[in-house]
This record gives C-alpha cells, sequence and structure tokens, in this order.
C-alpha cells in the first residue's frame, strides 16, 4: 500500500480497514481495499485488479454485456431530472450578476445525458453545456440543444463559464485533484461559483461497485480547496424523494455532501468561514474505531428515517382505500347521477392532493 495515497488529501496516512454493516456495507474485499485516511477521514476503494473498473468512454457503465437497454435509464431519468430543484435553491444565492441579457454560462461536469441540467437551464436561465466521456449521454444532450464536451477528446477551455455542476461524479474519478483544478481553471476566475456533490461516507453504501471514494466532510473540502477553490456554503442533501417511488432505499437527509465554492477568495464572509469551520469540526472522522461507531448510528439514523417513512405512505394508503372502498360502495346503492358525479369530484380533488 505504499504506492497508495487518499484521494481526497492525497495523504498517506491511510489504515486499511474492512467495513461490515447491515445497510452501509463496504466493498467486497475479494476485489478492494478499503483504506481510511488518518487525516481526513475519506475511505479510498483500491481496486485489487483491473477487472472491477469501468470504461466510461464507451456507455459500459450502463449497458452490460448481452442486456438490452433504452437510450434513456428509465425510471432513474426522472430522479437525474428533479435534482435540479435542490441545486437550484442552493446555488442561486451564490450566482454572480447577469450582463445585460446575457445568460450564465453553465457547464455540467459529468452531467451524461443533459436532464439535471434541462432543469437547472430553466431555473436559473443558464445556457448549459455537458461534459462527458459517454458518448450516448452526449447524442441525447445535443438533441436537447445543449453544447457538449467530449471528455475523451477534449480538455475544457479557460475561463469559459459561469458555474459549474458536478452531481455524483467526483467519486468515479480514480485521481480526482486534476479534474478538480481543470474545473477551475474553466471557471470566471474573479466570479466562478463551482457546485460538487458526493455520496456521504456516512450517508451512502460503500458497496456500490463504480465509486472509488467514499467522502468525508473534510475529504471533500480538502480536495476543492487544494484544486483552488475556497468553500461559501457546505451541508448534506439527499437523492430527490420520488426515488422511493422506484424502491431507492438510501434516501436520507444526510445522504449526500454538497459543497457550493468560488474561485474568487475575496467572496467568502467571515460568516461563511464560520459556518464551513463549524461544519468540518462537527463531522470529522479519526480512527477506524470512530468510523465503526458513526457507521452504526448512521445505520440507525437512516433505517428510523425509512420506516417512519413507510408507516407514513402507509397510513395514507389505509385511509385512500378505505375511501375508495365507501366511494364504490356508494356509487353501488346510489343511483343518481348528481351524487356520483360530486364524489368523482370529491375523489379526484383527493387523488391530486394525495398526489
Amino acid at each position: 500500500m505504499d504506492d497508495q495515497h487518499c484521494r481526497a488529501c492525497r495523504s498517506v496516512d491511510l489504515t486499511e480497514i474492512t467495513v461490515r454493516g447491515s445497510f452501509l456495507e463496504g466493498k467486497d474485499p475479494r476485489h478492494w481495499r478499503d483504506s481510511l485516511c488518518g487525516a481526513c477521514g475519506t475511505v479510498s476503494h483500491h481496486p485489487v485488479s483491473g477487472d472491477v473498473l469501468f470504461d466510461y468512454a464507451n456507455s459500459d457503465f450502463r449497458q452490460h454485456g448481452h442486456e438490452v437497454h433504452p437510450p434513456v435509464t428509465l425510471p432513474w431519468a426522472t430522479v437525474t431530472f428533479r435534482r435540479h430543484e435542490h441545486i437550484t435553491k442552493l446555488v442561486a444565492p451564490h450566482l454572480p450578476e447577469r450582463e445585460g441579457d446575457r445568460p450564465l454560462r453553465h457547464l455540467d461536469f459529468g452531467g451524461y445525458n443533459g436532464f439535471t441540467a434541462y432543469g437547472l437551464r430553466q431555473t436559473m436561465g443558464l445556457r448549459s453545456t455537458i461534459a462527458d466521456l459517454d458518448p450516448t449521454g452526449l447524442r441525447i444532450a445535443k438533441a436537447l440543444e445543449m453544447e457538449v464536451i467530449s471528455l475523451a477528446e477534449d480538455e475544457l477551455p479557460e475561463d469559459a463559464y459561469d458555474l459549474v455542476t458536478s452531481v455524483h461524479v467526483v467519486e468515479h474519478i480514480d485521481n480526482p485533484l486534476p479534474a478538480i483544478q481543470q474545473i477551475h481553471r474553466s471557471l470566471t476566475p474573479s466570479s466562478g461559483i463551482f457546485y460538487c456533490e458526493v455520496p456521504n461516507v456516512l450517508g451512502y453504501p460503500m458497496v456500490n461497485v463504480s465509486h472509488l471514494t467514499a467522502f468525508s466532510v473534510e475529504g471533500i473540502l480538502r480536495l476543492l480547496e487544494e484544486a483552488g477553490f475556497i468553500a461559501l456554503a457546505a451541508g448534506f442533501c439527499s437523492t430527490p424523494s420520488v426515488a422511493r417511488d422506484f424502491h431507492y432505499r438510501h434516501v436520507s437527509p444526510r445522504e449526500a455532501i454538497y459543497v457550493v465554492a468560488s474561485t474568487e477568495p475575496a467572496l467568502a464572509t467571515e460568516a461563511q468561514r464560520a459556518q464551513i469551520a463549524g461544519f468540518r469540526s462537527d463531522h470529522a472522522i479519526g480512527d477506524p474505531g470512530e468510523l465503526a461507531s458513526a457507521l452504526q448510528t448512521a445505520e440507525a439514523r437512516i433505517l428510523l428515517h425509512n420506516s417512519m417513512h413507510d408507516l407514513r405512505r402507509g397510513g395514507k394508503a389505509v385511509v385512500r382505500g378505505a375511501y375508495y372502498g365507501v366511494a364504490a360502495c356508494l356509487a353501488r346503492v346510489v343511483r343518481s347521477p348528481r351524487v356520483i358525479r360530486l364524489a368523482t369530484r370529491f375523489f379526484e380533488s383527493f387523488r391530486t392532493r394525495e398526489t
């Protein structure tokens, strides 16, 4: 392990660990070595062989072997699109002012098919470009009338964007620092804004076969700072709750870490610096024992969060089912068209409120 380092802060102070959990489980030790960084608390996943790595430039991340796949991953495309809602709320307060009617220039780094950017383009008046390795995703983004950059062939232009977003991308990169530095160069030096979102080591299972890093709060902040960014805001966020309708079980308030950062250090106020410092201190991870304890607490919190959601949803389903049953009986017994129309309208309004 002498040639290995933490992907977040590049420290070689690594301790090999085995993550065992009922929900926030770790990688298969037959194919991976999990290493906890003593400097920042990030877990780096080092492959034992190259057989477990993906080639993102030929779509094999989303298309495997003989399986037949649609051009848009359904129903997850709905979740991808809905990400624009929380990103808009987090980013909008930090955007630079527009010059006249010119839309802000936006790059979605690793934005695949452009669905997230499609929403951001409407909510914040952006002119969006998608940069990705996957040719299938780039073709879809181009069909959505977005400019595209193939990262397999070209580098990002310098001083070209007002805003760059990178949503659940950095954890897939073997050596993320050069990529983040490239993003920094692509932004306007005086006012560029970078929104970065990654899975939280204490909020999302490490077992995902395509993730190379499980970031801690300290780890993602150090990575961005090493690339030249200054953090303006940071916190936790989650996958859009609509994912629950597709049997996704990892939605929780601390599922992911987000950071809004700037290329201009002077833009950070004292209040923002204090918020970032407090966030780092409150969620620091030290030794393997501390990580194991924090993972156990996080598991309990996530499972309780999911159980409460299911109980509320189940209660609503019982009430809704009882109402439908009563309405069906009335429709069977009462022959008056007027009464049936009134019951139908009430039923539709009830269903709309539930939706």
